[in-house]
């Protein structure tokens, strides 16, 4: 495959932050082919964690690694975040020639995917960029901050200009201007069955009167009754503001 990442060799750490929502609620999307098409639709990048329900470092990626604030905020705000299992009976869909999901592409099963990506043990977490092209796949458990420090890596593009190990995450991903997404009825049905409990609705004239400053990063502000380009203007205006994930549906 093309634009594969140099990825080193990871020693198994452990991580003692615990939250007490399962990712699954919040964060994983157990179809291939939907997440790769929902991330396309919302402009994210997309990670795919390969793992088993009898891997003991997968569970303690998805129960203490995953859901804790800094990553799932960062996964929240930047991926969508699909899980895959060697199952024989689902499918998903690749260009290998191209190294890029395509929904015309080659129909594999899941264990064939396995196959596909190299993956001998699990949990392995591949990367994908927002044009749904493959990064790379990086083996093993990581602890928070080295995990969240991958994530940062990677959204920021900076393997273009070195490897990890000249990353410096510290500052980094910070942005002054807040992305508004503009997504139809479609896509904001899928997000609904995806993360329901992360969604608040609001029409533009409720949406000017929030505390900006407060605001949940988690929560994705769904703003059903204007277009983007004034909730753009507005948000954008602001002097302070803390805010990510804001969309606005084009009826």
């Amino acid at each position: 495959m093309r634009k594969t990442l140099l990825f080193s060799t990871v020693l198994f750490l452990f991580s003692i932050a615990v939250f007490a929502v399962p990712v699954e609620e919040f964060l994983i999307f157990n179809d291939f082919d939907k997440g790769f098409q929902l991330a396309n639709e919302m402009h994210k990048n997309v990670i795919v964690l390969f793992s088993s329900p009898s891997c003991v470092y997968c569970k303690k990626l998805k129960e203490e690694v995953l859901p804790s604030d800094e990553v799932s905020t960062f996964i929240i705000n930047h991926y969508i975040l699909i899980e895959l299992q060697a199952n024989s009976d689902k499918t998903g869909k690749f260009d290998v020639d191209k190294a890029a999901y395509d929904p015309n592409g080659t129909e594999f099963t899941y264990e064939q995917l396995f196959q596909l990506f190299g993956v001998r043990g699990v949990p392995a977490t591949a990367f994908f960029n927002e044009n749904q092209e493959y990064l790379g796949k990086l083996p093993g458990f990581y602890k928070e901050a080295d995990y969240l420090k991958w994530l940062k890596f990677i959204q920021q593009k900076a393997y273009e200009n070195g490897d990890i190990s000249s990353f410096d995450p510290t500052g980094c991903c910070l942005n002054d201007e807040v992305t508004i997404t503009e997504i139809n009825t479609k896509t904001l049905s899928d997000m609904q069955k995806t993360f329901p409990e992360l969604l608040s609705y609001w029409s533009f004239e409720k949406f000017k009167t929030l505390n900006f400053i407060s605001l949940d990063l988690n929560k994705m502000y769904i703003v059903n009754d204007t277009d983007k380009k004034r909730v753009t203007v507005f948000v954008n205006g602001l002097d302070r503001k803390n805010i990510q994930n804001i969309y606005v549906v084009n009826q």
